[in-house]
């Protein structure tokens, strides 16, 4: 019995300081606290995104979220506003997601969806931090999932009001970011996009996995299609969220590229 309790008491002290893991479905039926808008570049609004089955065969279940941009001056964002509640930006520690991109896309031949972070310095909108696949060095290909890892190497660079040294053109990773912004604050949320400059684009996110430092619980989110709703009460409810999104940014930045 000496022998029982003391593996018991070893195991529940490895438990209390272990990190669990779990995953939440995102569908149409229950969108977890995420949802889609085009309203990020508005007024231009040529794109669309939704949840659907597929393509090929997704990291996680049966289906994926997918993005849709029609020309260079729109975009689409999937956004989560719950990913905040007052965290700073250092107190991310997993990031991992899987993309497919479409074929063919013509001159995008490179692009995969972004995720990117609204940030803020004290009661003011810092802008946003971006990480694309393509700019780590990666080669990214057609109409196949690949899985990243956004805290290793390359691949992130500033946007919007935020300025320094990492720009498209000098990616850089995400332990040089947060030399910069690792205090600031997680502001209006964590969202992918696609678009923005983008001539036409069509692809699809699945698998993201977030943790940080403040729970002991690493959240992976499955994106999956589900039974069809009225199509009114779809849109309805797309079109309500994306109000939501566009008017808590637009009271911080007007600025319209990622």
């Amino acid at each position: 019995m000496r022998v029982l309790s003391l593996t018991v008491a070893a195991a529940l002290t490895l438990l209390s300081g272990a990190a669990f893991a779990s995953t939440v479905v995102v569908s149409p039926n229950n969108l977890n606290g995420w949802a889609f808008s085009n309203l990020d570049n508005y007024p231009y609004s040529n794109a669309s995104g939704g949840f659907v089955s597929g393509p090929g065969t997704p990291p996680l279940g049966a289906g994926s979220a997918q993005f849709i941009v029609g020309d260079s001056q729109s975009s689409e964002v999937l956004y989560n506003l719950s990913l905040d509640n007052g965290m700073t930006v250092s107190d991310f520690t997993t990031f991992s997601y899987a993309t497919y991109r479409a074929s063919p896309v013509g001159s995008n031949s490179v692009l995969e969806a972004a995720l990117a972070i609204n940030i803020a310095s004290g009661i003011n909108y810092e802008g946003r931090l971006v990480y694309e696949p393509y700019l780590s060095g990666a080669t990214t290909l057609d109409s196949t999932w690949q899985t990243w890892n956004p805290m290793t190497g390359i691949g992130w660079y500033e946007s919007h009001n935020a300025s320094g040294t990492c720009s498209m053109s000098t990616p850089c990773s995400w332990t040089t970011l947060m030399s910069s912004y690792g205090s600031d604050t997680v502001d209006y949320g964590l969202l992918f996009k696609a678009g923005s400059g983008w001539a036409s684009f069509q692809g699809n996110v699945d698998a993201f996995t977030v943790g940080t430092s403040l729970t002991t619980t690493t959240t992976t989110y499955n994106f999956e299609a589900a039974a069809p709703e009225p199509a009114s009460i779809t849109v309805l409810g797309f079109a309500l969220v994306g109000l939501a999104f566009v008017r808590r940014r637009t009271a911080r930045v007007s600025s319209r590229r990622t």
